[in-house]
Protein backbone atom coordinates (compact mmCIF):
# COMPACT_ATOMS: atom_id res chain seq x y z
CA UNK A 1 0.00 0.00 0.00
CA UNK A 2 2.07 2.91 -1.24
CA UNK A 3 0.04 5.56 0.60
CA UNK A 4 0.29 3.95 4.02
CA UNK A 5 3.36 4.64 6.17
CA UNK A 6 3.72 2.33 9.18
CA UNK A 7 5.74 2.75 12.38
CA UNK A 8 6.03 -0.58 14.21
CA UNK A 9 6.71 -0.74 17.97
CA UNK A 10 5.01 2.64 18.23
CA UNK A 11 4.60 2.45 22.01
CA UNK A 12 8.38 2.15 22.47
CA UNK A 13 10.04 3.65 19.41
CA UNK A 14 10.46 7.20 20.76
CA UNK A 15 12.42 5.85 23.73
CA UNK A 16 14.71 3.95 21.37
CA UNK A 17 15.06 6.71 18.77
CA UNK A 18 14.05 10.12 20.17
CA UNK A 19 12.60 12.40 17.50
CA UNK A 20 11.76 9.59 15.10
CA UNK A 21 8.05 10.47 14.97
CA UNK A 22 8.80 14.06 13.93
CA UNK A 23 11.16 12.75 11.25
CA UNK A 24 8.57 10.30 9.96
CA UNK A 25 5.93 13.04 9.83
CA UNK A 26 8.29 15.26 7.85
CA UNK A 27 8.96 12.43 5.35
CA UNK A 28 5.35 11.23 4.98
CA UNK A 29 4.27 12.21 1.47
CA UNK A 30 1.17 14.34 0.92
CA UNK A 31 -1.89 12.12 0.64
CA UNK A 32 -0.33 9.33 2.69
CA UNK A 33 -1.47 8.19 6.14
CA UNK A 34 1.01 7.58 8.96
CA UNK A 35 0.02 4.74 11.29
CA UNK A 36 1.77 3.66 14.48
CA UNK A 37 1.27 0.08 15.62
CA UNK A 38 2.07 -0.81 19.24
CA UNK A 39 3.83 -4.02 20.19
CA UNK A 40 1.57 -7.07 20.56
CA UNK A 41 -0.80 -5.49 18.02
CA UNK A 42 -1.53 -5.93 14.32
CA UNK A 43 -3.67 -4.47 11.57
CA UNK A 44 -5.64 -7.01 9.59
CA UNK A 45 -6.85 -5.96 6.15
CA UNK A 46 -10.19 -7.33 5.00
CA UNK A 47 -13.05 -5.96 2.98
CA UNK A 48 -11.34 -2.67 2.17
CA UNK A 49 -10.53 -1.63 5.73
CA UNK A 50 -8.17 -2.47 8.58
CA UNK A 51 -9.20 -4.01 11.88
CA UNK A 52 -6.98 -3.73 14.96
CA UNK A 53 -6.10 -7.04 16.61
CA UNK A 54 -4.03 -7.63 19.72
CA UNK A 55 -3.59 -6.28 23.21
CA UNK A 56 -2.60 -2.67 22.55
CA UNK A 57 -3.49 0.02 20.00
CA UNK A 58 -2.90 1.29 16.51
CA UNK A 59 -2.67 5.04 15.99
CA UNK A 60 -3.47 7.33 13.10
CA UNK A 61 -1.03 10.24 13.24
CA UNK A 62 -2.12 13.38 11.42
CA UNK A 63 0.18 15.93 9.81
CA UNK A 64 -0.06 18.20 12.88
CA UNK A 65 1.14 15.31 15.10
CA UNK A 66 -2.25 14.64 16.67
CA UNK A 67 -2.88 10.96 17.43
CA UNK A 68 -6.11 9.00 17.25
CA UNK A 69 -6.04 5.61 19.01
CA UNK A 70 -7.83 2.49 17.77
CA UNK A 71 -8.20 -0.50 20.09
CA UNK A 72 -8.77 -4.19 19.48
CA UNK A 73 -11.74 -4.82 17.21
CA UNK A 74 -11.96 -1.23 15.97
CA UNK A 75 -11.67 -0.31 12.31
CA UNK A 76 -8.78 2.02 11.59
CA UNK A 77 -9.83 5.11 9.68
CA UNK A 78 -7.44 5.50 6.77
CA UNK A 79 -9.48 7.97 4.78
CA UNK A 80 -7.31 10.60 3.28
CA UNK A 81 -4.83 8.23 1.70
CA UNK A 82 -5.10 8.92 -2.00
CA UNK A 83 -4.77 5.36 -3.27
CA UNK A 84 -7.08 3.64 -0.80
Amino acid sequence: MPQLVVMPHFDRIERWVPGLLDGMLARTPPGAVLVGIDEETALVAAGGFFTVRGTRSAWRIDADGSRTPFGAGEHLDITGATSL
